[in-house]
Parts: structure tokens; sequence; C-alpha cells
């Protein structure tokens, strides 16, 4: 077998619930996106497994909510990401989302920026780079995305105990 470098480790995240109030410390959104960044892909299979299991209506929500086709996988990519930093830090604080909730937040979600700042400046720059990489991913099309992550964002926040 070929010598070479081991895999990297996804780095280390800070105990699980132990983030106080309601909001993501920005050094857990770092620190959650750079290990789901480095997880292997039967990791990350068992973490979408988990994510689908412990949040059902939001999974169910999002395969009827409209998205572009430019930025559909993005936005189910991003709230899974979502997820699983407000998971790392409350912990079992978190609560089940429900489509009664996203339902009524999803016209008119309240901004992440002033909900969740730190998941915020993340999910802008991962909607730079999706725009920088696809043209067909718009203005309009952002805002779309945007629009369903802020509302899964507020439902998910509104589950916590």
């Amino acid at each position: 077998r070929p010598a070479g470098p081991a895999p990297a480790e996804p780095p280390p995240l800070p105990p699980r619930g132990a983030a106080p109030g309601d909001r993501l410390p920005p050094d857990l959104v770092e620190a959650v996106w750079r290990h789901l960044a480095a997880l292997p892909p039967h990791e990350a299979r068992r973490l979408r497994h988990r994510f689908e299991s412990s949040q059902p209506e939001l999974g169910a929500w999002l395969a009827a909510v409209e998205l572009p086709e430019s930025g559909a996988a993005a936005a189910l990519d991003l709230v899974l990401e979502a997820w699983a930093m407000l998971d790392q830090a409350f912990g079992d604080r978190l609560g089940c989302a429900s489509w009664k909730e996203l339902s009524a937040l999803a016209q008119e979600p309240p901004p992440l920026e002033a909900d969740q700042p730190a998941l915020a400046v993340y999910v802008a720059e991962q909607l730079d780079n999706l725009a920088d990489e696809d043209a067909a991913f718009g203005p309009a099309e952002r805002a779309q995305v945007e629009r369903v992550l802020a509302a899964a964002a507020a439902a998910l926040a509104r589950a916590l105990d």
C-alpha cells in the first residue's frame, strides 16, 4: 500500500450543548463548518441521516419549498449545516422545527443577520462562492435561497427549550 499523507482529521468541536443563550457563537460556527468539511463520506451520510430523523418536518418542508435549480443543493446543504451548528451549540435544547412554524415564517422570515449574525456571515460567504461559480445563481435566486435559510434557521431557533 503506497505511503501518503493520512487523511485530515476533522477539527475538534466544543462540547455539544455548551453554548448559552440562543445565538451561535462565531467560533462555534467556524469549528463546525471546518469539521463538516473534513468529514469522511460515510460520516457525512450518517450526519445527514441524523438530521433527517431528528428534523422530519423541516426535511419535508424543504422538499416542498420552491428553490431555484441553481441554488437548491446549496440551500439544502446550508440548512443541514445550520442545523448541525445549532445542534452542536445547544444540544438537547434543540427541538424539532415544526411545519406550521416553517410555513408561517416562509414568506417573511426575520433577517438572519439579526437572529444569528455568525451564521449569516457564514451563509453570505457560501452564497458569494456559489454566485462566483454559477452564472445562473443571480440576485433573485440568492434572495430565494436566503429566505429559505432564514425561515429554517428561525424555526430551528424557535424550537430551542
